[in-house]
């Protein structure tokens, strides 16, 4: 072995031990978009994208209404908007006076989202775990409700999208 192989061999085996960094393999829609806004806010981006693909299926326009959350603070019927499903008053509570409108931008909308799972990291929730939180929202996570179904769905997406770099 030539001392080049062994000094990447060193060096791999350092990244693993430290958790190495994730990257998104090439391909996966979004890519670019959603590494920018992990990068920005901190957080795995091979998490958000898991996220991303159990929310929305990648679908930017993608809108879900949650006829169980009342009316959001626009007036208008709750929703989840976009890539990451982002509620408006989830919204509103980083970013004052977003619209609806501006959440189906893909870079707002995963930045928003990047912003969410910060903040929860932050505040002692722990990650994969704290999926569940993003999921149902931090009330329910706090009095004990777990959505595991989604947790691996969503882990299971985030391995499936990424690959340790060096």
């Amino acid at each position: 072995m030539t001392a080049a192989v062994i000094l990447f061999i060193l060096l791999a085996a350092v990244g693993v031990a430290r958790g190495g960094s994730r990257a998104i393999r090439s391909g996966v829609p979004f890519r670019q978009v959603i590494e920018a806004a992990a990068r920005k806010y901190g957080v795995d981006p091979c998490l958000l994208a898991g996220i991303v693909r159990q929310e929305s299926n990648f679908q930017p326009d993608a809108i879900r209404l949650e006829p169980r959350l009342g009316t959001g603070p626009d007036g208008l019927p709750a929703a989840s908007i976009g890539l990451a499903q982002v509620l408006v008053s989830t919204a509103r509570d980083f970013r004052p006076g977003i619209s609806r409108a501006a959440l189906f931008d893909p870079r707002t909308n995963l930045e928003v989202a990047a912003e969410l799972l910060r903040w929860l990291k932050r505040n002692g929730v722990p990650m994969p775990t704290g999926v569940d939180a993003y999921n149902m929202g931090l009330g329910n996570f706090r009095n004990g409700r777990r959505n595991l179904k989604y947790r691996d769905r969503v882990v299971g997406f985030r391995e499936d999208y990424c690959h340790e770099k060096i």
